[in-house]
């Protein structure tokens, strides 16, 4: 038993039909125990139109051509007994909705040794014969400006649906960036390249951004199931229970991956629930303790958890929260023998950080602030980010607008100091000192200045 698991739209389907096609394929150069291995045929068994399990053996049967002789037996008594002794390759296709009912799949392996099963779903199985196999996206580059596109799949299939509808189309780079912001998945590709009839590839980009919900077709022959991402999306979040939905929800706020500590303290994530979300294919496990969720799927669940502002505005405190107090964690260590650590660390947390700090300028958090202005004014400073932090500490000095507190002068002094390394308007950087200095006094708390 093979399972191949993924979100919907990732080519789990299309990735079967091929490996089905070389095995049953004539003449394929495969060393000739391998060619003998499924000897009595390749099936390919569609599920997605079962609203049972207990459809699958006639599924299978009529796939086969099976023809159930007895109406004393059951079809699936018969059918496993017709299978005992046969040798083929049996593919599955979108079984997640079925689960978690695999009792059939369980005497199936049972009474039928030579037989293979391969299955695509959304979440694997989890039986103990059971082989995963994650499918992730195509191929695409890292850098916008790469010229030759061989090596990259998910380009090279934006490319030739895109010549589909203009034979002359060039524009690499642009296809190139739909390609990493829907993380190379097929379905995604294909309905971003279908609007090149109606928008130019710089607008398609634009909608994308906005929402996924751009990525849909009015095609006649797609089948319903794939005619939008949103409605992909909504078959997977139709499987979750209520506990799961609103984690997801809540873990579409980190930007770049979290991990099990920040799930739980910000989401409201156990253990339990992080498992059944990467069992159904909605976050993924990047092997360093870390967890990721697709760049749609996250498009998806914030704008699900937009929906419920309460919940929206509490979550992103929560964030905007833990991240602040990291920080606060973080500043001494930027000081001593962990620099370089900790300078790796705040790389690889800087969009979630990023994020927090807008929402607390934005809010005002005043402790918050207080836990993050020195730190993230060291980083930046440390990691040669000059122009960086002159944007964000100018975005928070126009937040901060009025407010008669001493985090504002810290918050301008730190400013000054970017201006002067950015630009030669020293005038600009003296009156950000003068006021921060003057914010002090009137609060008799003239600080380390």
């Amino acid at each position: 038993l093979l399972t191949l698991v993924g979100p919907g739209g990732i080519g789990k389907t299309r990735l079967t039909l091929e490996i089905g096609r070389l095995f049953a394929e004539e003449g394929l150069d495969l060393d000739q125990a391998t060619a003998e291995v499924f000897s009595d045929g390749v099936y390919f068994v569609p599920l997605e139109s079962l609203d049972s399990p207990e459809l699958v053996a006639m599924a299978i049967a009529d796939a086969i051509d099976f023809t159930v002789f007895s109406q004393q037996e059951s079809v699936e008594g018969q059918l496993l007994s017709h299978l005992s002794n046969r040798s083929l390759l049996l593919i599955l296709d979108n079984y997640e909705h079925l689960l978690p009912d695999v009792s059939f799949i369980e005497a199936l392996l049972q009474s039928a040794p030579s037989t293979v099963v391969l299955i695509t779903s959304r979440e694997a199985l989890n039986l103990r014969e059971e082989w995963v196999r994650q499918v992730s996206g195509m191929g695409y580059p890292d850098d916008e400006k790469v010229e030759n596109i061989e090596p990259y799949s998910a380009v090279k299939l934006f490319v030739n649906q895109a010549r589909r509808i203009h034979s002359d189309f060039d524009e690499l780079a642009c296809a190139i960036r739909i390609c990493r912001m829907v993380e190379g998945m097929p379905l995604a590709i294909e309905l971003a390249a279908a609007w090149l009839k109606t928008l130019p590839c710089k607008n398609i980009i634009e909608e994308i951004e906005k929402s996924p919900d751009i990525l849909a077709t009015n095609l006649r022959n797609v089948p319903k199931r794939h005619q939008s991402m949103r409605v992909v999306f909504d078959h997977s979040w139709q499987l979750l229970n209520e506990k799961e939905r609103k984690v997801f929800q809540r873990l579409s706020l980190f930007k770049s991956g979290f991990d099990k500590e920040a799930a739980e303290k910000v989401a409201g994530a156990s253990l339990v629930t992080l498992s059944g979300l990467l069992d159904k294919s909605l976050i993924r496990a990047s092997g360093d303790g870390r967890f990721t969720m697709h760049q749609l799927l996250r498009q998806y669940a914030e704008a699900k958890l937009r929906l419920s502002s309460g919940d929206y505005e509490k979550t992103k405190d929560l964030h905007a929260t833990y991240y602040s107090r990291y920080l606060h964690q973080v500043y001494d260590e930027l000081k001593g023998p962990e620099q370089l650590a900790a300078l790796t660390r705040m790389e690889i947390e800087l969009d979630n950080i990023s994020a927090a700090w807008k929402w607390i300028t934005s809010r005002r958090m005043i402790a918050e602030l207080n836990n993050s202005v020195d730190c993230l004014a060291l980083f930046c400073l440390m990691r040669s980010r000059i122009h960086e932090g002159e944007r964000i500490f100018k975005q928070a000095h126009e937040g901060l607008a009025g407010l008669e507190h001493p985090i504002v002068a810290s918050l301008d002094l730190f400013l000054a100091r970017f201006k002067v390394s950015v630009s030669t308007d020293w005038s600009a950087a003296l009156a950000l000192v003068q006021n921060g200095l003057a914010v002090r006094r009137e609060l008799g708390d003239p600080g380390d200045a």
